[in-house]
């Protein structure tokens, strides 16, 4: 997520769209929900056939919290992005020390969980991109913008042209000007027409659970392992496999206390046939067990319901 702030909190508009509002994220109304206790205003941001950036785009959005700090820990789906800091300051816990996130920023991959704090009457726009995609838009491969680095986007796109488009989005109130305004950036970056039809395949396996295995992606695509490999390191910036588990973990994650009924199971349908695999897996990515996970109420109930865990949570 966005990993700034902004794909971390990608996942829990994506999940409070389609659990509180019943429709796809694109679908919904600007909308007021209470997270933790705190209120948060968002409004999704609609790329139209007409946008440019409409193939590409996977969400994006406007989020407000006006009350108070928040504090919240969760994991990213997959999503590589832009964020702008409208208002207030984000920070990121890394080792152990809070680190701010820059006001424009690039959040890459990363198969671990992440601790980030949101201040009062903080405001933010983001846009976060389908996988592979985003590496249409930057010079650099995506494998320096992964293992959830924090990236200051004036690096990538340049100081000026980003804040030409942060005084276009400052104050403005409307969703389609808005998405106008990131789609025509996004334009002025784009870098190549031509699309790596091996690695579009290959990424729609994994989010279709079509592929469990690098073997797997391999032997479709017809070539080798190596090959699997080098394509993800480059144009996602994670290997194949860490994307394979970042998926599983969240379709893990997404099950509900009641729906769990033995861990061998969930496994099964997760597609290992080892369960220490997955419970190794599950517990480097969340940081606890599965089976810790699945006996905590409030863990599996908030990031079933919100996408993310308040960080207290995990205290013992």
């Amino acid at each position: 997520m966005t990993v700034f702030s902004a794909p971390l909190i990608f996942h829990l508009f994506e999940i409070v769209s389609q659990k509180v509002h019943g429709t796809p994220f694109g679908g919904i109304s600007p909308s007021r929900i209470c997270i933790f206790g705190t209120r948060m205003d968002y409004k999704t941001l609609h790329f139209h056939q007409e946008h440019f950036l409409a193939p590409f785009v996977e969400l994006g959005y406007v989020m407000s919290n006006s009350e108070k700090a928040l504090e919240y820990k969760t994991i990213t789906n997959g999503v590589i992005g832009l964020g702008v800091i409208l208002d207030g300051n984000a920070y990121i816990k890394e080792r152990g020390q809070w680190t701010t996130i820059p006001r424009f920023s690039i959040f890459g991959m990363s198969d671990k969980s992440y601790q980030i704090k949101l201040s009062a009457a903080y405001k933010e726009i983001s846009v976060g991109f389908k996988p592979y995609y985003f590496n249409l838009f930057v010079k650099e491969g995506l494998n320096e913008f992964t293992k959830g680095k924090v990236i200051d986007a004036e690096s990538v796109f340049g100081r000026d042209a980003l804040h030409r488009l942060f005084e276009k989005v400052r104050n403005e109130p409307s969703q389609q000007l808005l998405a106008t305004y990131f789609s025509d950036f996004f334009q002025r970056q784009f870098l190549s027409k031509k699309t790596n039809q091996k690695v579009l395949f290959a990424t729609k396996m994994i989010y279709q659970d079509d592929a469990n295995k690098v073997d797997d992606i391999a032997q479709k695509l017809n070539v080798s392992t190596t090959t699997v490999r080098n394509l993800f390191k480059h144009h996602i910036g994670v290997s194949p496999k860490e994307l394979i588990k970042i998926t599983r973990t969240h379709r893990a994650l997404n099950y509900q206390k009641k729906q769990v009924q033995t861990l061998t199971e969930l496994g099964l349908q997760l597609g290992y046939f080892d369960q220490s695999h997955f419970i190794r897996e599950f517990k480097a990515i969340v940081g606890v067990s599965p089976k810790t996970y699945f006996k905590s109420e409030k863990l599996a109930f908030d990031f079933y319901n919100y996408g993310r865990w308040l960080s207290d949570n995990f205290a013992e």
